[in-house]
């Protein structure tokens, strides 16, 4: 390869990498909320389903959001600005504009300490979650195995 080839084909590198950060850029706040939406309403239907435990929300920031689970009697999900105490389990999701994606820190969930989701774009040009493949994966599909570890610690390294 020429010199002159390998710079205009770093040129074109750099290029769609900054076409990719737009996109990306664009798209965050969206995913974001949908995110958090797709948990509130996973944590909704679990204490529905699961009237053993409670679950409380808050948003500690635009960007970091913490869920916590105790045993007590059905409650509606609302504001806990209280420390995590003995038998809570604690989730906290928080999105990291600079990286592209968004961080879920778990507290007394058994063996899973932490989990990243990183934010790239599709094959149609859309931001969207990726695996570790770079694959797409749906908001749904993040919000289940974000809250998995938190209402289903016991089932940890057992799934079907």
């Amino acid at each position: 390869m020429t010199s002159q080839e390998w710079i205009r084909k770093r040129l074109r590198e750099r290029a769609e990498l900054r076409g990719k950060s737009r996109v990306v850029a664009d798209g965050i706040d969206d995913l974001w909320r949908n995110l958090w939406s797709a948990v509130k309403t996973l944590l909704e239907t679990y204490v529905t389903a699961y009237q053993y435990e409670a679950v409380d929300w808050s948003a500690y920031a635009p960007e970091i959001v913490s869920a916590t689970v105790r045993e007590g009697a059905l409650t509606a999900i609302g504001d806990s600005p209280t420390p995590i105490r003995r038998g809570e389990r604690k989730l906290i999701w928080k999105l990291d504009r600079t990286k592209a994606t968004v961080e879920a820190t778990y507290q007394n969930c058994g063996a899973t300490p932490q989990r990243t989701f990183t934010i790239g774009v599709n094959s149609a040009g859309q931001a969207t979650f990726q695996n570790a493949n770079s694959e797409p994966i749906t908001v749904e599909d993040v919000a289940q195995t974000m809250v998995d570890s938190l209402l289903f610690p016991d089932l940890m390294g057992n799934a079907p």
